[in-house]
């Protein structure tokens, strides 16, 4: 149930009537509903999409087609091709995700296969990581709640995720004869799944505590440390989430920061990107998906010095004092969930 809806829509001179609020949460319920279908590229699209609301995000002519469809039929009086239609496009796509983030947040159940809200919870992070999102907004304060929101689903998720299990053994002193058989077969392959999932659970666990000890980097075969600062901060993160299975936690992230050194006189923010050689964005992989660059600052980065840009072309938005560990935190948001998109 979306209930404070008015908190996003506070950003004219006036506020919108209780009707026209009443659609516009029609709309936003409307979408969330949808997105369950739509692919994996069309929900992080839609991320991307809103969050142009608080970033210079371009204008992504499908998903905002979509999201204006749907505000018309809640509306049927809404022009989309108003000035203000697509601002209001971006924040019924914003309300929409924080919909879906807190109707999942509501079921304590483990990861299921398809989790378009934790995908979008993911993607709002890593779009928002290294960028300013409270300026020129009405509803920076709805924005940042979305973003802890977004955080504490992705937290709980994982711990989830991380339970074990107690695998009890079939009882076969009840066997009494044959039609006793597919129940104690069903009781041990249950029991078998069980101690395959936390065997994994051990291994990924395992992996981390290994990687964070040797603090070596297994892509590179070299340690850190030997590294320039600003490969370092890049690989940790993209290592780290060759080892951690989705979702890739905020919490996560510290292990990565913690593999680089960071100095007291050290550029920050945009001056500190622009000392980043061709080689350092060399450690970040190709991604297909131009829409998904919104999300992707460092590996866009890394993309449009590839293709001959100079370090003056920087993304749009940034923070102005995000340092190293930032980076490294950021590599690993954006590195997962590239891994988790291909």
């Amino acid at each position: 149930m979306i209930e404070d809806i008015a908190g996003w829509y506070r950003t004219g001179p006036e506020n919108m009537s209780d009707e026209r609020l009443a659609q516009r949460r029609e709309a936003a319920s409307s979408l969330a509903d949808q997105v369950s279908s739509w692919t994996t590229i069309e929900q992080l699209e839609l991320c991307a999409f809103g969050l142009g609301h608080v970033l210079p995000v371009q204008v992504l002519p499908s998903v905002a087609e979509k999201v204006r469809q749907t505000m018309v039929e809640a509306q049927p009086s809404f022009n989309p091709s108003s000035d203000a239609a697509m601002g209001d496009a971006r924040i019924c796509a914003l309300v929409a995700i924080e919909a879906a983030i807190v109707a999942r947040s509501g079921r304590d159940i483990r990861l299921q296969r398809k989790e378009p809200a934790i995908l979008l919870a993911a993607a709002l992070l890593a779009g928002t990581g290294l960028r300013e999102t409270s300026l020129g907004s009405g509803s920076a304060g709805k924005i940042l709640a979305l973003l802890e929101s977004a955080q504490s689903l992705l937290a709980a998720t994982d711990a989830k995720r991380r339970e074990r299990r107690i695998a009890s053994p079939p009882d076969v002193s009840k066997l009494r004869g044959a039609t006793d058989v597919p129940s104690l077969a069903t009781q041990a392959a249950k029991a078998v799944q069980h101690i395959w999932e936390d065997s994994l659970l051990d291994r990924e666990e395992l992996q981390v505590l290994w990687w964070t000890t040797s603090r070596f980097s297994m892509s590179k075969s070299s340690r850190y440390s030997e590294m320039e600062r600003a490969t370092a901060a890049l690989m940790s993160g993209r290592d780290l989430a060759s080892l951690v299975d989705w979702p890739a936690t905020p919490a996560f992230s510290e292990l990565a920061a913690a593999m680089v050194h960071e100095g007291d006189d050290d550029p920050t923010g945009m001056d500190l990107l622009a000392t980043f050689t061709r080689d350092d964005w060399a450690s970040l992989p190709e991604f297909d998906g131009e829409t998904l660059r919104p999300l992707l600052p460092l590996h866009s980065t890394a993309a449009e010095r590839r293709e001959g840009s100079d370090a003056d072309n920087m993304p749009s938005g940034l923070r102005k004092n995000f340092g190293l560990r930032d980076v490294a935190r950021q590599s690993f948001a954006e590195s997962a969930l590239l891994k988790r998109v291909t």
